[in-house]
């Protein structure tokens, strides 16, 4: 065995704190930005705003329709990360976790998913993700309705056995109203059952509640209009000021001049940071766009093209998170209504002419077998994969079936069997 010294070369991105705030603004929703806007002038002598700002004619963009939850939560989610003793990975890692939270808190990989996808140990997702889910708002971070339900029984001094099984196996039963049954199952008294149900209703369906259509509402951040054979995404503009670096005229001492100084440099990397966030979120949004013309040539009615976050970020040439930032809490609206952006990333199966469909499309068509089965003959999940295969050329598994009816949260056949 040599030793001795060698030389290599290589090429690492530095994360900058001006870098980290230009990316952190990926994430801001068109109402957030503005506001961000207004508040940076406050704070900025040297920061001007004039006007309303340009763009799409002002009707393509209204308030009245869509009422929106709050999404302060994430920054306040963020902000309490930093407070955590983490390691700088782990640090990033969260932050991944937070941006990928839906709009419910809810996060929506699984815990084998997410290692694999951000190649780390289980355990050190596991971990992470138990320190999210005791953030406020308490339980974001948990997969679904059923583990927030058993986040906050094994959080309070409740902390019942019996409640958590029902929550665990039972939720169809306790919908249907099956006291006795429930009773003879978990072998306890039927008083005890009904003590653990009233409890389960006093619990919260989701870590994040929705405002009252009164107290808040969606403004689009993107429309998105039929032109010349083509969609074109367009940026709303409506209500975004004109920003630009006004001079100083009054004297100041040395430390005033080192303030503005300062100041000029905060203002400049803004006005960059803004005009960079245009173009990244123009790329992006027209790159899913080109994507989903089916969908959207059928009126919104169509199947989804499958489509990924790494398969966008491809296209556009930047990283997976920066799309994922990009398109978090992001709303377009096309000729049709009003969409999430996120809501075109959807996996994939293949059908017996090798082609590929999307799962979501495959949830969507076996939501409507269920819902046009003799409701005495209920389909079996088998029965369902066998349709799929001979109606529809899609090649699925009965396991498959059953994992897509369950997070479509319908119940099995048996349970669907009308007497």
């Amino acid at each position: 065995m040599k030793l001795g010294l060698h030389q290599k070369q290589t090429t690492q991105l530095k994360m900058t704190k001006e870098l980290r705030q230009a990316i952190s603004l990926l994430q801001y929703s068109h109402q957030e930005m503005n506001e961000f806007i207004k508040e940076q002038a406050m704070e900025n002598p040297l920061l001007e705003l004039e006007g309303q700002g340009s763009g799409p004619d002002p009707q393509e963009f209204t308030v009245e329709d869509y009422p929106q939850v709050s999404k302060d939560w994430r920054q306040s989610l963020l902000e309490q990360a930093k407070m955590l003793l983490l390691a700088p990975s782990d640090y990033r890692t969260l932050n991944d976790f937070i941006d990928s939270l839906d709009e419910q808190g809810f996060l929506p990989y699984r815990d084998e998913q997410l290692a694999d996808r951000l190649q780390l140990d289980i355990n050190k997702i596991e971990k992470l993700r138990n320190q999210l889910k005791k953030l406020e708002p308490n339980g974001a971070g948990c997969y679904d309705f059923k583990e927030f339900l058993l986040f906050q029984v094994q959080e309070s001094d409740h902390n019942n056995e019996i409640t958590k099984k029902i929550i665990q196996h039972y939720l169809p039963e306790v919908a249907a109203g099956y006291l006795q049954e429930l009773s003879d199952k978990l072998a306890v008294s039927v008083e005890d059952v009904q003590s653990s149900i009233q409890y389960v209703k006093t619990l919260q369906p989701r870590p994040l509640l929705p405002l009252s259509p009164s107290e808040s509402y969606i403004v689009p951040d993107f429309t998105v209009k039929y032109i010349d054979g083509s969609y074109t995404a367009s940026l709303n503009r409506r209500g975004e000021p004109s920003v630009y670096i006004t001079s100083y005229s009054q004297k100041v001492d040395k430390e005033g001049e080192e303030f503005l100084k300062q100041c000029y440099q905060r203002a400049n990397w803004l006005i960059r940071s803004i005009e960079k966030r245009k173009l990244t979120m123009l790329k992006v949004a027209q790159a899913i766009i080109d994507k989903q013309t089916g969908y959207l040539d059928a009126k919104e009615k169509g199947p989804f093209t499958p489509l990924t976050l790494k398969k966008v970020a491809e296209e556009v040439e930047m990283h997976e998170s920066t799309v994922s930032r990009t398109v978090a809490d992001k709303y377009v609206k096309s000729p049709y209504g009003l969409f999430r952006l996120d809501q075109f990333f959807t996996s994939s199966l293949e059908t017996k002419e090798g082609e590929t469909v999307s799962s979501r499309y495959v949830k969507e068509l076996i939501e409507k077998l269920i819902m046009q089965e003799n409701k005495r003959k209920p389909l079996s999940d088998q029965r369902i994969a066998e349709e799929l295969r001979s109606e529809y050329k899609i090649e699925v598994s009965r396991r498959t079936v059953a994992k897509y009816r369950e997070r479509l949260k319908i119940p099995s056949s048996p349970k669907r069997k009308l007497t």
